[in-house]
């Protein structure tokens, strides 16, 4: 409400579009791929890749072997 009273509102709009592209930027380099859209687009060892990090942030002692192969549903 401040800046609304302001007259530099379009100097406080600009930051704020400046910090929410940054984050979007960073978060989108950062973030995978879902194990799910990877098996979709046939990109089966990435996606055993994926759910074997999540497994081990989880603390899940097993492992996806590589040459695991997957039946559709």
């Amino acid at each position: 409400m401040v800046v609304f009273f302001s007259r530099w509102w379009v100097v406080a709009t600009s930051i704020y579009v400046f910090v929410g592209v940054a984050a979007w930027l960073v978060i989108y380099n950062i973030m995978p791929e879902s194990p799910n859209w990877l098996m979709m687009n046939n990109r089966t060892k990435e996606a055993i890749e994926s759910l074997n990090m999540i497994a081990k942030i989880n603390g899940v002692e097993g492992r996806i072997p590589e040459n695991a192969t997957f039946k559709e549903m």
